[in-house]
């Protein structure tokens, strides 16, 4: 059974992408890299949170059951 509702999941799923992709900008930062990977890296994050509603529900579920390792099957 899903604890958390598909809504909440890709809300999850979302922050998930978009703090990595604030990650990887500060550590470019701090780093003070010339490479464009770091931010390369971030901005293809930043599509992912964007399109993560587009993703089908029942992959969301299966997604949020690897994470908290608890599947049904």
């Amino acid at each position: 059974m899903t604890t958390m509702s598909i809504a909440r999941i890709a809300e999850r799923l979302q922050r998930d992408f978009r703090t990595a992709a604030n990650q990887l900008r500060q550590t470019g930062r701090r780093l003070r890299t010339t490479s464009r990977h770091y931010l390369d890296a971030a901005d293809i994050l930043d599509q992912w949170a964007t399109t993560v509603n587009d993703v089908r529900p029942d992959l969301l579920i299966t997604y949020h059951e690897l994470m908290v390792e608890t599947p049904d099957r």
